[in-house]
């Protein structure tokens, strides 16, 4: 019962936030990065409730997520540009390779 009370109340949490326009892209990176990350299927929900509110964060321009932003950065580009896990994966190593110099 308290399990089920907890699940509603998130639900109507989650409802009066809204949505932005970037929770799209947000959610659609989340669910490829949940995909493609090899992580529990248990832990599912948590997974993608904490990428989209890092993305959230990271577009929203918090300096604090600095170190985590160019890898949400990278998967956010290549989740729009890719539709397997393979070139997910690469699409995401090759961004996050530094630049080399000229």
């Amino acid at each position: 019962m308290i399990l089920r009370a907890s699940a509603v109340t998130l639900a109507i949490l989650a409802a009066a936030c809204g949505s932005k326009g970037g929770d799209h892209e947000c959610v659609t990176y989340a669910r490829r990065d949940f995909e493609c990350g090899g992580y529990p299927a248990s832990e599912k929900a948590l997974t993608l409730k904490l990428a989209e509110g890092f993305c959230r964060e990271i577009q929203s321009g918090n300096k604090e997520l600095e170190l985590m932003s160019a890898s949400i950065k990278a998967g956010l580009a290549c989740s729009k540009t890719t539709t397997t896990c393979d070139a997910y994966q690469a699409c995401v190593a090759k961004a996050e390779q530094p630049a080399s110099p000229p």
